[in-house]
């Protein structure tokens, strides 16, 4: 399983997306886009966004640009591990 120790949010909606690092140092990138998840990682953060290794998936409706944190860790618990909490959330009152 793959573990992400720092992600943040780059986009919250159409598409939502998100960077981060993985336990080995590698990048990651997460985008949701016409219903369509893809997770890929790499040596950097452009071939990464190329990557489908991770995740590839028709999870939605073609005009889904939307998905949250919590629901993008439920999609993908069995392949990757995620933080808690993403750099930069805003946690008051949560």
């Amino acid at each position: 399983m793959l573990k992400v120790v720092k992600v943040r949010q780059t986009c919250s909606g159409n598409p939502s997306q998100w960077e981060g690092i993985t336990e080995d140092g590698q990048f990651i990138y997460v985008r949701y886009r016409w219903g369509y998840l893809q997770i890929g990682k790499g040596e950097t953060l452009d071939t990464a966004v190329f990557d489908e290794s991770i995740f590839g998936k028709q999870i939605g409706l073609d005009r889904d640009g939307h998905i949250g944190y919590s629901e993008l860790k439920e999609w993908t618990w069995n392949r990757v591990e995620w933080p808690e909490r993403m750099i930069g959330e805003n946690f008051t009152g949560q």
